[in-house]
């Protein structure tokens, strides 16, 4: 019988990945049993997702404001596979080798692990600061933003691989293909059959040599939250799974179970939320959120009721916050954790704490 794979749990700091396996992590400091990878040189690590299996994508920041993805598969060794010159805000995971990012000009997606980003065919939206899906169907989406001017926006898009067994026109239809760059691939000769599931796909043949489009139909973005009214201190936090959207408006915290159609606050806080987190890749009616308070402190706090209630789990100085949740090999049960990054006090040294996901 197969060894069950142990849940690895990654989180970046400064210009450097750490890592290390669930199922031994207790509370340790920045050292200890966390595996470090080399420093990208010149730059400073914003966030990381598992984009597949064993395969990561990094988003940093270079001294001269540039935005760069980084792709690994062991976390030690990372090959460039995208340079933005405007802002990326995030890197969202929607599925197995798919994944969206929101960037100052525009939504850019990618279907093959993190090879190559194309923007999304949907009309332009001004100031996206925050991104959250939730998934439609097997290939379309619905997309939430949390915008500059305070404005939560929705609208939907399909990303559809490209099928070996059909031609360009039979897969794409005649409209709607956004502009994407042809690989190596192009000039070969392409094999015939039905398409290729993602463990071929992504074997040792080399997925990066195939030609892929995005499929969009440009939509209209819709406004369903408003806080532009909010004065005081506010953040665009929001966050999203199959269950419920959460937004953050300064001390409030919003949630609409029916895709943003109708809203009902159902928590105020000691302080501006900054940051609320969910799985991507769960169901569960589980939330983290960060709240900012007044002594220049954040509470972490959590709840498993779908927000109906809270407790804390942490107190940090500028804590840095992420979720993983994966299948392990061999099992069918949906694995959660959370992991928090920072001090205690000033005087402190940065430490990790892992908050497993469940009751």
């Amino acid at each position: 019988m197969p060894e069950i794979e142990e849940v690895t749990l990654v989180v970046g700091s400064g210009d450097r990945v750490f890592s290390r396996g669930v199922s031994d992590a207790e509370e340790t400091s920045t050292g200890g049993w966390w595996s470090m990878s080399s420093p990208i040189p010149g730059a400073v690590i914003l966030s990381s997702i598992e984009i597949y299996h064993r395969v990561w994508v990094v988003l940093t920041r270079t001294e001269s404001g540039q935005y760069q993805l980084f792709r690994t598969v062991d976390l030690q060794n990372y090959e460039l596979v995208h340079t933005h010159d405007a802002e990326i805000y995030q890197i969202h995971f929607l599925d197995d080798g798919q994944a969206i990012f929101a960037a100052e000009d525009g939504i850019y997606a990618t279907i093959d692990a993190g090879w190559h980003w194309s923007r999304v065919g949907v009309n332009h939206l001004n100031g996206v600061k925050k991104i959250s899906t939730v998934r439609m169907s097997e290939v379309w989406w619905r997309l939430f933003t949390y915008a500059a001017d305070k404005r939560v926006y929705r609208c939907d898009i399909e990303l559809q691989p490209f099928s070996r067994s059909l031609g360009w026109e039979e897969t794409f239809g005649a409209s709607g293909i956004c502009d994407y760059p042809y690989s190596t691939m192009a000039a070969k000769s392409q094999p015939s059959g039905s398409p290729l599931g993602w463990e071929e796909s992504f074997g040792a043949s080399g997925f990066d040599d195939y030609p892929v489009k995005l499929l969009s139909i440009p939509v209209d973005w819709e406004s369903i939250f408003n806080a532009s009214s909010y004065r005081d201190k506010w953040y665009p936090a929001i966050a999203c799974n199959p269950l419920a959207i959460f937004v953050g408006c300064g001390s409030e915290l919003w949630r609409s179970t029916d895709c943003g159609d109708s809203w009902h606050r159902i928590a105020v806080v000691n302080g501006a939320i900054k940051e609320l987190i969910v799985s991507d890749q769960s169901s569960h009616a589980e939330l983290m959120m960060v709240v900012e308070t007044s002594n220049g402190l954040s509470t972490i706090l959590r709840s498993v009721d779908l927000g109906d209630s809270f407790t804390t789990e942490a107190t940090r100085i500028e804590p840095v916050v992420s979720v993983q949740s994966v299948i392990p090999t061999c099992t069918s049960d949906l694995e959660t954790s959370y992991v928090v990054l920072g001090q205690r006090t000033e005087s402190d040294v940065p430490q990790y704490k892992i908050i497993e996901g469940g009751v």
